[in-house]
């Protein structure tokens, strides 16, 4: 028997061990001795098998980890190209900023928080194709349905989301607003874009700057803006607030591991 097993030491599986216990049953061995190796046999196929299910679950698991990776990246560019796409931005902005103004103010029946949306666009359109500004949609929203109203709900203060620059149409409109506000007695208050100071983003506003200066050349159109009564009415500020952390580590998002690229 001994020489029986040397014989098939050099080959492994149960085939071999099988017939092993085939010719101990031929030679009239033991039912215990039979059921031993019975047990042997079994033993080492399950742990043989157990080994090779275990690398086979690494190996999946190593693969599905990779393939998750490829698919966080993959999201990651998609969703950067959108998050970064200066209409978005622009979007994202509008809301936010309402969001923190909506969390802020304590509302109740004497204070409530109205939206109207209407671009810069439409809100000149309806200005310039006015034949006076107290003819204009806009005057008939803010003063005519509420303050020149008996019962109306008066606005306080009017914010509009949006930049206004050094351009003639920014200053056209700015002018027809200011009306409107003077009329309704309800102060506007937008935001300053860049282009106000010659700039193309405010990253270089701290550089030395004679403003004195800049808003004597070519501002005509501005300077007489500013020179009018209800001006006082519209207040322009800056610059920008952050409203959000970079989407990463210390801001996570819900889904998959995402790093804003900034």
């Amino acid at each position: 028997m001994a020489e029986e097993q040397q014989e098939g030491g050099g080959a492994a599986g149960e085939d071999v061990l099988t017939s092993i216990v085939a010719h101990t049953q031929a030679a009239g061995a033991n039912e215990g001795l039979k059921a031993l190796l019975e047990q042997a046999i079994a033993s080492g196929v399950s742990a043989d098998a157990a080994a090779e299910k275990k690398k086979t679950i690494r190996n999946a698991a190593q693969l599905i980890e990779t393939q998750i990776r490829k698919l966080d990246q993959a999201l990651t560019d998609q969703l950067n190209e959108v998050l970064h796409n200066p209409k978005f931005q622009a979007l994202e902005a509008s809301w936010r900023g309402m969001s923190y103004l909506v969390s802020k103010t304590e509302t109740g029946t004497h204070m409530k928080i109205r939206v109207m949306h209407a671009t810069k666009k439409e809100l000149l359109s309806d200005i310039e194709n006015a034949s006076d500004f107290d003819q204009s949609r806009l005057f008939k929203a803010i003063y005519e349905e509420e303050y020149g109203t008996y019962g109306g709900e008066p606005y306080g203060l009017l914010i509009g989301g949006y930049e206004f620059g050094r351009g003639n149409a920014d200053i056209d409109l700015l002018m027809g607003i200011s009306n409107i506000a003077a009329a309704a007695h309800a102060p506007f208050v937008a935001g300053t874009s860049a282009d106000m100071f010659g700039l193309n983003s405010f990253e270089k506003l701290g550089d030395p700057r004679d403003l004195a200066k800049l808003f004597e050349t070519n501002m005509e159109k501005w300077n007489q803006f500013r020179g009018m009564e209800d001006s006082r009415y519209v207040g322009l500020t800056l610059p920008r607030m952050l409203t959000r952390l970079p989407y990463g580590p210390d801001n996570p998002i819900d889904g998959f591991d995402y790093v804003e690229d900034v």
